[in-house]
């Protein structure tokens, strides 16, 4: 379509911004991005699934990252001393709940999902991606995996446990909500074409 009306410049047509990002939902792309420059306020990503889909609603999403330290030592005299940071990792994912995972859940219906996982017997790490599309109920998922995180360490007092939430991005009808006068435009837009 660009290269079209770059070809014929006499077509009537608004003034048109395009910008290319790198993964517009978590890689970060648009976190630099010069919005005075570009000269609009409102800009839509052209994704989706089927021709005139028109998305105004997401997840909220934030990421979670647990750090599980154990007590390193050397296996031919780690009884009653080595705590094995593996071990314990698989015990707090044996813990998140089956039903609030992507592979149990549509729609709306929030979930946890177990996205990375590296580490060894001395120190594990885990991210997960937590999504819900009300702000409340991802907090809520927030909360519960901390509280996993903290019955693992009661189980074992010697493990450091760490849990970093990190707010990945945010539902975007809280920003079109009050502006309907967007989406009628964006309506309009695909109608048209």
């Amino acid at each position: 379509a660009l290269e079209y009306y770059q070809k014929n410049p006499e077509l009537p047509r608004p003034d048109i911004r395009i910008a290319f990002t790198p993964d517009e939902e978590i890689g970060r792309g648009t976190a630099k991005f010069p919005m005075e420059a570009f000269g609009a306020d409102v800009a839509f990503t052209i994704d989706g699934s089927f021709d005139g889909e028109i998305n105004i609603e997401t997840f909220h999403a934030d990421s979670a990252y647990v750090t599980i330290t154990g007590v390193s030592t050397h296996p031919g005299t780690a009884k009653g001393k080595l705590v094995n940071a593996l071990r314990h990792m698989a015990v707090f994912l044996s813990r998140l709940p089956t039903e609030i995972s992507p592979e149990c859940t549509e729609g709306r219906e929030g979930f946890i999902h177990p996205y990375e996982l590296s580490g060894d017997a001395s120190q594990c790490k885990c991210h997960l991606i937590l999504r819900d599309f009300e702000r409340d109920a991802l907090s809520a998922l927030c909360d519960q995996i901390r509280e996993i995180a903290d019955s693992v360490l009661r189980d074992e007092p010697r493990l450091k446990v760490e849990v970093e939430i990190k707010p990945s991005y945010p539902n975007m009808y809280e920003y079109l909500k009050d502006r309907p006068e967007i989406t009628e435009r964006l309506q309009e837009a695909v109608h048209n074409a």
